[in-house]
């Protein structure tokens, strides 16, 4: 279950019974072969852990028009985080 895996209920999470923002991520894990606790892990650098993370991000934010501080909640980070990932992503 979701709650027992990832916590309580946080408040700035939009409350929906599909979770899409899981089925981004399940989707970005099954094609990029990093998981879910491995793109929480902000201290890995490696370069496949990172575009999978920004993929993630990005993929949230466009399709599904959440908030950066919304993800940053969702993966227990800063907005500014999220933000600067997706822009350092576009530009390249």
């Amino acid at each position: 279950e979701y709650r027992e895996y990832y916590g309580p209920f946080n408040p700035l999470l939009p409350e929906c019974d599909e979770m899409p923002w899981m089925q981004i991520t399940n989707d970005v894990t099954r094609t990029t072969g990093i998981t879910f606790y491995r793109m929480q892990q902000t201290w890995d650098k490696r370069r496949d852990v990172t575009r999978a993370r920004t993929r993630c991000w990005k993929r949230i934010r466009n399709e599904l028009d959440m908030t950066y501080r919304q993800i940053g909640a969702f993966f227990q980070l800063d907005h500014s985080t999220i933000a600067h990932a997706i822009k350092r992503s576009s530009d390249e």
